[in-house]
């Protein structure tokens, strides 16, 4: 699965425009969307440094997002 259709699933799930997901916006469903794309993608074999420049974020910000959404999916 390449990025984009990562960005396009998530999107769809969270009835969010692709562009709102993925800008700097700090809303929770922003937020919570932003973090299940960094999961997916990570899980989807690609690296911390190609998403946080997908992603426009710093490379702790994508770590972050992988282990809250990690966490939210745990319980």
């Amino acid at each position: 699965m390449n990025f984009k259709q990562i960005v396009e699933m998530v999107s769809w799930k969270h009835r969010l425009p692709s562009d709102r997901v993925l800008s700097h916006i700090r809303t929770k469903p922003e937020v919570k969307a932003r973090h299940e794309i960094m999961f997916i993608a990570y899980n989807n074999s690609y690296s911390i440094p190609e998403i946080t420049k997908l992603i426009n974020r710093d490379y702790t910000s994508v770590l972050n997002g992988i282990k809250k959404h990690k966490e939210r999916m745990q319980g």
